[in-house]
Formats: structure tokens, sequence, C-alpha cells
């Protein structure tokens, strides 16, 4: 999914930030608080897009938030999944 992000996008990425902040996120937001695991993963990864593109200050397009978004939810998703399931709701 990283060759269809912008290159702008592309330099600033780092996946152990993303980490970090993915765990903040973690600590401050229940999984229990959602429908499904599917509603949990997916607003994690657009809370965790919005945060990233706030801290780079790029204007993008939609077409660039939806591949980063796609970006977080392939790097992500399994991780959250579990975390969702450890959560036991």
């Amino acid at each position: 999914m990283k060759h269809k992000l912008d290159i702008r996008i592309l330099r600033r990425i780092n996946d152990d930030d993303l980490k970090s902040e993915l765990d903040s996120l973690l600590d401050v937001v229940s999984p229990c608080d959602f429908r499904n695991p599917g509603d949990f993963i997916s607003d994690i990864c657009d809370l965790l897009k919005d945060y990233f593109l706030d801290d780079i200050e790029i204007k993008t397009t939609p077409k660039t938030r939806d591949a980063l978004y796609f970006y977080i939810v392939d790097k992500f998703g399994d991780y959250l999944l579990n975390a969702h399931k450890k959560s036991r709701c």
C-alpha cells in the first residue's frame, strides 16, 4: 500500500512513531466503546491518520488521505483486532 502514497507523505512515515501514537490512543480509548471490532479498527485508524496529517501539516487530497488510511489499516488492523479481543467487551 505504500506505493500508492504521495511521496511527501511517504517520506514522513515512521511506523514506530505511528505505533507509539496508536498505543497512546489505546490508553484513552476503550475498545468496548464501539459496537464491533470493525468500527473500532476503522475509527482508530481514521483518528491516527488525522493525527499524522495534523503533525506534518501538508495539504492533501481526499485520495491521499484515503491511501494513508488504508496503509494504516493494513499496517495495524491485526494489532487493533487483537487489542479488541483482549479487552473482552
